[in-house]
């Protein structure tokens, strides 16, 4: 039996008949009338149509929202369906003006094509009332709703139909930028392969161990050594200030939870309380101070001498007030660790529904305490981990608003675009109710973001009300934002996340699917679970290679002993797009990259035109690989700087003018051949880099060739503040230098010239560092040691 299926669904029979209705009025068609009911005798639209001469001639329509099938039981049968277009010919209607008229034409319509089956159940009716009975089948009713009114698959089914068929065909090229480039490059590697291949990740949430209690000298230990017995104006407000600076991480922590836990607004006032008290007495405890003499016993002039410098007594200070901060703080970090511990104690059982647990109000404000402390929010620190593991097929067992985290290029796109062409197959299958939506959300980055319609299905070409109609009671939208990180800064992440959260009270079975690097934090989030998306086990890399070379023994075989022969390397093949793109290297040389920068060498180097020079191929292109791979340093340059993940051809033109070795470039052909390369992507307008972890490699390559460290020093400063954006371009660029040994005296010695500058320290610059500097200088201690590791094997970056 023939397959049978519609490009489109209607919700109901009733909304189908009015869309025939508005197609006849766009046809031409006159006295149009929806008349089913009790005496319709079986027609469900009638018409006038006007002949060559102007004369009427009376239609009627069946119209059926079913497959008509060659079965003799169904009501949707062709012979029942034939038998009730013979009842409209044989039965008289009344019209408007008193006369009773017999329809000469009856029209059989059905979104669906008609079976073989059928066909073959009627062919003899069809031959012998072929001038009175036509069937319309879906195919061809479509083709008049495209001829008569285009603009229907924007209002109604089409946008979310094409864009579905998109999905499932693996179209949506622009979101996939390997696949363009393999396709370019590799004749053995076809986009579809590329988009079909997909090895399911591991889902885990990690929970450690804590301390069970929270340290002393929360705030006694910052304050009591500035608890000078004389003390000038000056010294009294820095003091203020340094009471106020105390609790100033543990409030915004506190406020971050604000929504899912009432217990933290209490612990934000009781600091606040205590803070206000300290003021006040280190006020009262100046104004209550003694002069101080102008000389001391031995007739010196006193070294702290200030004439508005007051002998000061800060034991009660101590007692009262200093001791209030220490305990509101310690109680604040308590319930943190409390929190925590409840959280390890989950991740240890066995008996536990992890599904069920993505829901428990315990759970987010566990994993939202968990998050601050991963960020270096806090200064706890973990004893020991725990983990939770969730099935891989998460999201068919679990229907709430989810946020999958990952480092860069651990593939949480590629789980975006699987999860979304699985679901369109299925629902273009009738196997599956749920409508995918897939947003890259970096085109979010600028412009109003004023509803959830115009936000996110303005997108796709469909609006809420239509896609209501479309969505029964038993469907889903799953709406996939993919790359909140690439959303710049964190107020409109926030405002982006509170429209789409927002989207379920028009579309009560919405179901919203972020993906976001591990870093991003956001209290927008606080209510949403958080999943982490893992690398590639040693199987699952094994079952890429396999599917990659479909299952070609010695090719398979050939890839997995060179990995072998060298374990260290195996490390950053758990990177998804790290592996992806060392099997297309070796796809072209049977051979791996040396190192993470070599791969993105090679990568940059294949983007950029170089396997057409390896390979002897000439292009057509007015640019040398080494202008684009300059122009592509000043591009990504400009954009890491600019806290942004897309550009438009106004800021290639800006690189172009400010650089001496750019200018004269024709800014459009410049981006078009790097578009075809495959090194960007872009709608028209704007464009960007297929994968931020490229435009973050660039970067370090511009700022490595740079002879002014201005740059590298304004990106280390602002990453020791604690901005992750900038975590990866330092990484990069360390493992760049030709030296890795300088590194250290060289950032040490900034250090120590920065913490003269007063607006570099928040605080207290009398003492170490802030502990997110001090974070950040033992990270790049980590990855200068790696890099020097990587060296003495004979695999270094350079």
């Amino acid at each position: 039996m023939s397959r049978v299926s519609s490009p489109h669904k209607f919700p109901t029979e009733e909304h189908l008949q009015a869309v025939i209705a508005e197609l006849l009025l766009r046809m031409g068609r006159t006295k149009v009338e929806i008349v089913h009911g009790r005496l319709e005798r079986g027609k469900d639209v009638i018409f006038m149509h006007d002949g060559g001469f102007g004369e009427q001639t009376f239609c009627a329509c069946v119209i059926k929202n079913k497959p008509i099938t060659g079965s003799a039981n169904s009501s949707s049968g062709a012979r029942g369906v034939f038998h009730q277009a013979e009842a409209c010919l044989d039965t008289e209607y009344l019209l408007s003006d008193g006369s009773r008229v017999l329809p000469k034409m009856v029209y059989v319509i059905s979104p669906y094509q008609i079976s073989t089956d059928a066909v073959e159940s009627i062919a003899g009716l069809l031959s012998k009332h072929a001038s009175k009975v036509r069937y319309i089948p879906g195919a061809e009713l479509f083709d008049l709703i495209r001829r008569y009114w285009p603009d229907f698959l924007d209002q109604e089914y089409g946008s979310i139909s094409s864009y579905v068929e998109g999905i499932r065909k693996g179209s949506l090229d622009q979101y996939c930028p390997l696949a363009r480039l393999a396709n370019r490059y590799s004749a053995s590697v076809s986009e579809q392969r590329l988009v079909r291949i997909y090895v399911p990740q591991e889902l885990r949430r990690s929970l450690y161990n804590y301390a069970s209690s929270a340290p002393a000298g929360i705030a006694t230990g910052s304050i009591e050594p500035h608890l000078k017995r004389v003390l000038s104006s000056g010294q009294m407000e820095l003091m203020i200030y340094r009471v106020s600076s105390i609790g100033h991480e543990t409030k915004q922590n506190l406020q971050y939870l604000a929504e899912i836990s009432p217990e933290s607004k209490k612990l934000f006032r009781s600091i606040e309380v205590a803070e206000t008290r300290c003021i006040e007495r280190v006020r009262s405890t100046y104004d209550a101070g003694e002069s101080v003499p102008q000389l001391d016993d031995l007739g010196e002039l006193e070294e702290d001498y200030d004439e508005d410098a007051r002998v000061v007594d800060w034991s009660a200070f101590e007692e009262e007030e200093l001791a209030l901060l220490e305990s509101s703080l310690r109680n604040a970090t308590q319930f943190f660790l409390d929190q925590l511990q409840q959280g390890y104690q989950l991740s240890q059982s066995r008996a536990l529904d992890v599904t069920a647990i993505l829901g428990d109000p315990r759970f987010l404000l566990t994993s939202s305490i968990q998050d601050l402390v991963d960020s270096g929010r806090t200064s706890i620190r973990p004893l020991s981990a725990g983990h939770l593991s969730f099935p891989r097929n998460l999201l068919e067992v679990y229907s709430g608003n989810i946020v999958i985290v990952a480092p860069a290029g651990y593939g949480k796109t590629s789980f975006c675009r699987w999860h979304a062409l699985r679901d369109a197959e299925e629902l273009a299958a009738g196997r599956s109710n749920a409508i995918p939506i897939y947003i890259p959300l970096h085109r979010l980055s600028k412009g109003p973001i004023k509803s959830f319609e115009d936000a996110f299905l303005g997108l796709v070409g469909k609006s809420t009300a239509l896609l209501n109609k479309q969505v029964d009671a038993d469907s889903v939208v799953r709406l996939y934002l993919d790359g909140l990180d690439e959303i710049s800064p964190q107020s409109r992440r926030d405002d982006i996340v509170r429209v789409a959260l927002d989207g379920s009270k028009e579309l009560p079975n919405l179901q919203v699917i972020i993906t976001a690097r591990d870093y991003v934090t956001s209290a927008s989030l606080a209510r949403v679970p958080k999943v982490q998306l893992q690398g590639f086990t040693e199987e699952s890399l094994e079952q890429l290679v396999s599917e990659w070379f479909l299952s070609t023994d010695d090719r398979v075989s050939s890839f997995l002993n060179e990995l072998s022969d060298v374990p260290e390397f195996m490390e950053i093949m758990k990177i998804p797009l790290i592996a992806t793109l060392a099997l297309l290297l070796f796809e072209q040389t049977n051979h791996l990259p040396a190192s993470k920068s070599k791969l993105y060498e090679a990568g940059i180097d294949l983007f950029t035109g170089g396997w057409d020079a390896v390979k002897e191929v000439r292009r057509p292109g007015e640019f040398s690989q080494d202008i684009k791979l300059l122009a592509s340093m000043a591009i990504a340059s400009r954009c890491q700087e600019t806290g942004s993940r897309d550009f438009n051809s106004k800021l290639v033109d800006k690189v172009i003018r400010s650089n001496l070795s750019l200018r004269g470039l024709a800014k459009q052909v410049l981006v078009s051949e790097l578009a075809e390369g495959g090194l960007i992507a872009g709608d028209g307008s704007r464009f960007w880099f297929c994968h931020l972890s490229f435009q973050e490699y660039l970067t370090a390559r511009a700022y490595i060739t740079d002879v002014n460290t201005n740059r590298i020093e304004s990106a280390i400063k602002t990453f020791l503040l604690g901005d992750q954006w900038w975590a990866d371009v330092v990484r990069f660029w360390i493992a760049l230098v030709n030296d890795p040994s300088t590194i250290l005296p060289w950032v040490d010695q900034r250090l120590n010239q920065w913490a003269l500058e007063d607006e570099f320290f928040p605080g207290d610059r009398d003492h170490d560092y802030s502990s997110s500097v001090t974070r950040g200088r033992d990270l790049i201690e980590d990855w200068v040691s790696e890099q020097e590791r990587s060296r003495l094997v004979g695999r270094g970056d350079r």
